[in-house]
């Protein structure tokens, strides 16, 4: 069963599922993963800020009697449109949509995120400080994942709650995730990549080919997040609403992984390496991929309702990417005083 949620909620990503006898070729190889890397650019900003979710606009300051600070634990996922994943599986995995499960065709491909997060008031001005940190590591004999995620945010309040006038806050935050993915057999028993004419160096190779490969995936973010909060404290309930907007600066490679051959069984010889490498094109004797660099801004709009329960805080949030058409959820507990 954890293998299955692993599978479907980050797995399903690299649109691994059962392809056999595959076959594209080089340029659609490239464009599938290049275009697949520019739709993800736009949606990894808004995993990243899974974290800090807190629907409290601003926590108070550290120097009352009572000081303001808390630490606790929360879960999301973002979704990828599966339609910004077609290329990639249609074109550069050489796939074929159908072998898809329908509900992630309908619902877009979970990329699930956790972090332990905490907060603490300021000193000398209505601000207050977060940081999070998560880390995941799975190695079983078919399915490698490490996952990274730390950030922090700074939060302004310029305007404390008055009766009907919620409390507002402005902030801005830094966030780094990493994820490397290694699925066992994801691509069916063989891939047969068909070299266009066009490409020169490579007049000798009419394909090349792997057999029975691995998917192997690296996602790595640097992102800078502006945000503003309103949210209005009633009784236990604390309603909120903000708007996001992040700029991510992301490196996404696939690839497929096994032992790489051309005309079926011949091996590469080292000018046919450098030819591919010149292309841009990540290879060696096992594998092919390709890297691209992708710089993108992600809006968001996102509200949540928080439950406080003396020092105990639960806090539910939706989030919506208004440019990526992806959506996501949070789920946060805490102590906080």
């Amino acid at each position: 069963m954890k293998k299955l949620i692993v599978c479907i909620g980050i797995l399903c990503l690299s649109a691994g599922i059962g392809f056999t006898q595959s076959a594209t070729n080089l340029d659609d190889f490239k464009n599938g993963i290049s275009n697949f890397a520019e739709d993800l650019g736009s949606v990894l900003p808004m995993n990243t800020v899974i974290g800090l979710n807190w629907n409290d606009a601003y926590i108070g300051d550290v120097v009352n009697i009572s000081p303001h600070f808390g630490i606790g634990l929360t879960t999301g996922f973002t979704t990828l449109p599966y339609k910004r994943i077609r290329s990639l599986v249609e074109n550069a995995m050489g796939g074929d949509s159908e072998d898809i499960p329908g509900i992630i065709r309908k619902t877009g491909v979970p990329i699930p995120a956790a972090a332990i997060d905490a907060r603490i008031g300021g000193f000398l001005l209505p601000v207050d400080l977060g940081i999070k940190l998560g880390y995941f590591s799975m190695d079983s004999s078919d399915l490698k994942i490490d996952y990274l995620l730390v950030g922090g945010d700074v939060r302004y309040c310029v305007m404390d709650q008055a009766i009907l006038i919620p409390k507002i806050s402005v902030g801005f935050g830094f966030n780094y995730m990493k994820t490397d993915i290694k699925l066992s057999n994801a691509l069916g028993d063989d891939i047969t990549i068909d070299i266009p004419a066009t490409y020169s160096g490579l007049t000798g190779i009419s394909s090349l080919d792997l057999t029975s490969p691995d998917l192997y995936m690296e996602m790595e973010t640097k992102v800078f997040d502006f945000k503003t909060q309103a949210s209005w404290k009633f009784l236990v309930f604390e309603p909120s609403i903000g708007l996001g907007a992040s700029y991510g600066i992301s490196k996404v490679y696939a690839g497929a992984e096994s032992k790489l051959t051309k005309n079926n069984g011949k091996q590469l010889s080292q000018k046919e390496k450098e030819a591919l490498s010149s292309l841009g094109f990540d290879i060696d004797d096992s594998s092919i991929g390709y890297t691209k660099n992708v710089r993108a801004f992600a809006y968001r709009v996102f509200g949540g309702m928080g439950f406080n329960l003396s020092i105990v805080r639960l806090d539910f949030g939706l989030m919506y990417g208004m440019n990526s058409g992806s959506w996501g959820a949070t789920f946060g507990g805490r102590i906080q005083i």
